[in-house]
């Protein structure tokens, strides 16, 4: 019973994980997302500048929790690493989803340690409180 246990909390271990590095994905997805959509504004912008021949001071960016104001080229710098950044780490958390799936899929519910047939008695088991 430890043994089944144990395999048990295992495969909980590493779903959780699995949902965890999951939503991380979604969340880089996010980001990578709104410097696409910064980028494309500050292309617009300076195309814009272009036609009009306007001054343009520079460009509002929040790296972390502040405002900042940076000059154009420098503002397209800074999202263009975070954009590599964030590229990076996406990739990194596809390959640990993939990792932890297969892993999840070898422990696959058990059947191995317990059985299917003491698996399914598990699975239908009712309380008659």
């Amino acid at each position: 019973m430890d043994q089944i246990r144990g395999a048990l909390t295992e495969v909980e271990r590493v779903a959780e994980e699995l949902l965890t590095a999951k939503s991380q994905n979604v969340e880089f997805d996010r980001a990578r997302n709104k410097n696409r959509e910064a980028l494309t504004a500050l292309k617009k912008l300076e195309s814009t500048k272009r036609k009009n021949r306007g001054s343009f001071d520079g460009f509002l960016l929040r790296p972390s929790q502040v405002f900042m104001k940076f000059p154009a080229a420098q503002a397209k710098d800074v999202l263009t690493k975070d954009q590599a950044k964030v590229e990076e780490e996406m990739t990194l958390l596809r390959y640990k989803i993939k990792n932890l799936t297969r892993d999840l899929d070898d422990k696959g519910g058990v059947p191995e340690v317990c059985g299917p047939g003491l698996l399914h008695a598990f699975l239908n088991l009712k309380d008659d409180k």
